[in-house]
């Protein structure tokens, strides 16, 4: 008894762990292109930065905080940030840059998430006047 114990303490135990891990993990390594496009209000932007967080759906505390960043640049006469080799899974993106229409900076987020895409894959990232 002593001995079924145990072993069937064992067997929980790796179950268990496999089957909280994540299936998806989000990062560098894959296959997927990232295209992003900085707006605000319908109005492109070009001095932008935008900050990629892997694994979350939340916003970092700190722009130190997240993974990888991209300037937004003229690309084929597209004003976007793009991010390349990226796998599967879960991102919150950040953007913040200046507007020169208000004059000021701006800035927002967004939660995505990748999975079974075809490349590239575009996004619209709305800004707003920053601390609003």
């Amino acid at each position: 008894m002593k001995y079924g114990l145990s072993a069937l303490t064992l067997v929980l135990i790796v179950f268990l762990s496999f089957g909280c891990r994540k299936k998806n993990s989000a990062g560098l390594g894959g296959d997927n292109e990232l295209q992003i496009t900085a707006k605000h209000h319908t109005v492109v932007l070009d001095s932008m930065t935008v900050y990629l967080k892997f694994n979350t759906q939340d916003a970092p505390t700190a722009l130190s905080d997240y993974d990888i960043q991209a300037e937004v640049k003229d690309y084929n006469g597209e004003k976007i940030a793009v991010f390349t080799g990226l796998k599967e899974g879960e991102y919150y993106m950040y953007g913040y840059g200046w507007d020169p229409f208000l004059p000021d900076n701006v800035e927002g987020g967004l939660p995505i998430e990748i999975s079974n895409e075809s490349t590239p894959i575009e996004y619209d990232l709305q800004v707003t006047e920053a601390g609003h």
